[in-house]
């Protein structure tokens, strides 16, 4: 049975609130994958189309195994229907948890996907999203209707105690911004806070936004500390000592640069993130320069012997 960390993280997946702000939000479509199907996605057992193999015979001639991959070809259909329907391209997201660590396996190195093979794939290759969902219960896939934004309006907003403490910008880069362009900012997401937001959600919890003109839309929600505290610390958002003065902070990059985000940790490949997997690395190189090195002062040798011999 759920226990109350679970229903509260249910709060924060798109089928949760996409309808109560379907007019403030993009356009989502959502399939509900039954523990079934999950499980034939955590199995492998559901591979994406690059993946069905072609059998080579004897006699040179191969064959398609595509076939056996029929009993699931509706999900993949359902997927590139609402695909089709959003435009083209969409971001996945699988109950509360979005397959960010995978973007590095996406040729857009990003979390946009123009096909069901993209979905899949992401699902694949996300540690985050295999930790999470569960088979027995099965989840529902959220497919957001794909946009590129301007990176200088995106913004990761922190409600503590339900009040708004902290506005960071989510991008890495160095966007200017004047001081009142500043305090516009906050006072438009405050504003829309207090008036769409406040009391629906328990607590403390993150949202990511978007500033267009006078328009806020809402891109997620997720549980406090869930999410990259950006140009924050936790701890900095847990004291909150500049909200004695009344008012939440706004933080943009520094022209001399970014502290490091938990995405570029991220954007790693699995393999390359246990840090033993980093000293072997490391290792491997360090012998393979040795033998080298080694190869090299044997040829030296070669031709210095070489050379006493034609004397």
């Amino acid at each position: 049975m759920p226990g109350a960390a679970d229903f509260e993280l249910s709060l924060y997946a798109p089928c949760s609130w996409v309808p109560r702000f379907r007019r403030r939000t993009p356009k989502t479509r959502f399939i509900r994958l039954s523990p079934p199907v999950l499980k034939s996605l955590l199995d492998g057992t559901i591979k994406t189309s690059t993946e069905d193999a072609i059998v080579e015979w004897s006699d040179g001639t191969t064959s398609d195994v595509s076939a056996e991959r029929s009993p699931h070809t509706d999900l993949e259909a359902s997927i590139n229907a609402y695909i089709d329907e959003l435009g083209g391209a969409v971001c996945p997201k699988f109950d509360s948890v979005c397959p960010s660590d995978a973007t590095w396996i996406n040729f857009h190195r990003s979390l946009k996907c123009s096909s069901a093979d993209d979905v899949l794939l992401m699902f694949n290759s996300s540690e985050r999203v295999m930790n999470a969902v569960n088979a027995d219960s099965g989840c529902v896939l959220a497919l957001r209707k794909w946009a590129d934004l301007d990176d200088r309006m995106e913004f990761r907003v922190f409600v503590q105690d339900e009040d708004v403490i902290g506005v960071s910008q989510r991008s890495e880069s160095f966007f200017e911004y004047e001081e009142d362009e500043m305090d516009s900012i906050v006072d438009k997401i405050t504003f829309f806070y207090d008036q769409e937001v406040r009391g629906l959600f328990p607590g403390s919890f993150v949202i990511d936004v978007y500033l267009e003109r006078d328009n806020v839309w809402i891109i997620d929600f997720d549980k406090w500390e869930e999410a990259d505290a950006l140009l924050f610390t936790w701890q900095e958002l847990a004291d909150a000592q500049w909200m004695s003065a009344g008012r939440p902070q706004f933080r943009c990059a520094q022209r001399c640069g970014v502290a490091p985000s938990n995405r570029l940790y991220d954007g790693l490949p699995l393999e390359l993130r246990r840090e033993d997997a980093i000293t072997d690395l490391i290792a491997a190189a360090r012998r393979l320069v040795e033998e080298q090195s080694e190869e090299e002062r044997e040829g030296l040798g070669d031709c210095d012997d070489a050379r006493d011999e034609g004397t």
